[in-house]
């Protein structure tokens, strides 16, 4: 019986992950999703280490997920092909959310950590998966788009059509919560529910460190974290 391949043909760096479960560290096993083929195990650790450290910080996390993707027919930066669109858009939306405090008067800390995954489709279409973690005592929800104040689904929007440098009412159709493994854009975290909530947060994570789909270069990276 042959045995599958311990790494990347596409970066040998990378150690490949093919069971149904993944242990961060002794004692701790997580459910991964491995449907479309192997995942990354340094991307698995990255993100497990980002989970922790938001659960450290805070007794309660909320794990908002979104796919951004791109328009198309109109004018889009020069630097669409690189990273460059992405860095914009996480410092947009910590900007947004510092702003959101400041409005509220809120006492709390809100610091954005996140796992963001550069992917290209089968069509050739570059797209992005999305996981932010912030305060859960500052944001409870998502929220939607048919919202007609501030919320986290509007300042991703905000946050997209200024990292793309297009109008708000281009980039909102560009944010998709759900997919095809859950219709949840967000899972709610405490210290008090343990591994229960985590199991399925993580496991939706887990599809951002799948080796398919993704690009290596120079100009880009496959995953790109929060620092710890």
């Amino acid at each position: 019986m042959k045995l599958p391949p311990k790494r990347s043909t596409a970066n040998s760096n990378h150690t490949l992950h093919w069971q149904p479960f993944f242990s961060p560290k002794a004692g701790i096993d997580l459910p991964v999703l491995t449907a479309r083929g192997p995942l990354v195990v340094e991307y698995l650790h990255r993100t497990y280490e980002v989970f922790e450290r938001a659960l450290e910080v805070h007794s309660k996390v909320i794990v908002c997920c979104f796919t951004l993707t791109l328009p198309h027919g109109i004018t889009l930066p020069e630097d669409i092909e690189s990273n460059g669109p992405i860095v914009r858009f996480i410092a947009s939306a910590k900007s947004k959310v510092r702003a959101d405090l400041k409005r509220k008067g809120s006492p709390h800390k809100c610091p954005v950590r996140y796992v963001i995954a550069r992917e290209m489709s089968g069509n050739g279409r570059t797209h992005y998966h999305v996981v932010l973690l912030v305060n859960g005592h500052v944001y409870r929800t998502v929220g939607t788009i048919d919202y007609e104040g501030i919320n986290l689904f509007w300042m991703v929007a905000e946050a997209w059509a200024s990292a793309l440098r297009i109008e708000l009412v281009e980039a909102v159709t560009r944010v998709k919560t759900g997919n095809r493994h859950s219709k949840l854009s967000y899972y709610f975290l405490t210290r008090e529910s343990g591994q229960a909530n985590l199991d399925d947060a993580f496991r939706r994570a887990s599809y951002l460190c799948k080796r398919d789909t993704k690009q290596f270069g120079d100009r880009y990276r496959g995953l790109l974290t929060s620092e710890i």
